[in-house]
């Protein structure tokens, strides 16, 4: 994942870089896999986090990307659900976890 750290006033390249990497790239991994996926009934397992679900401080870019990628495979899921595919999803949305990019991140919080 990326952009975690990434403020509002970023620029639109590094914006669309983000989405890329943390949306579009499982969307077309998703795509290419399908017919794979719906010929073995396979299992379609999408790394999320809980930002996806209620964002956090200085993380709206990052939060925005996994509320994207959350209502992607909750339509796709949906979907294979009508047309009785054997092909199933889960979302895995998991909390913070502790990394040495958000200890910086709230050590420069604290001292503000």
């Amino acid at each position: 994942s990326s952009g975690i750290n990434a403020e509002y006033g970023q620029s639109a390249s590094f914006n669309e870089r983000v989405f890329k990497i943390n949306v579009l790239s499982f969307i077309e991994l998703t795509r290419l896999f399908m017919p794979v996926l719906e010929e073995s009934s396979g299992q379609i397992h999408v790394t999320s986090s809980m930002s996806g679900i209620l964002p956090f401080f200085r993380a709206g870019l990052y939060s925005s990307t996994k509320h994207a990628l959350n209502g992607f495979y909750k339509s796709l899921q949906q979907e294979l659900m009508l047309k009785k595919s054997p092909v199933t999803v889960t979302i895995f949305s998991f909390g913070i976890i502790l990394t040495k990019e958000l200890e910086v991140l709230i050590a420069h919080e604290m001292k503000e």
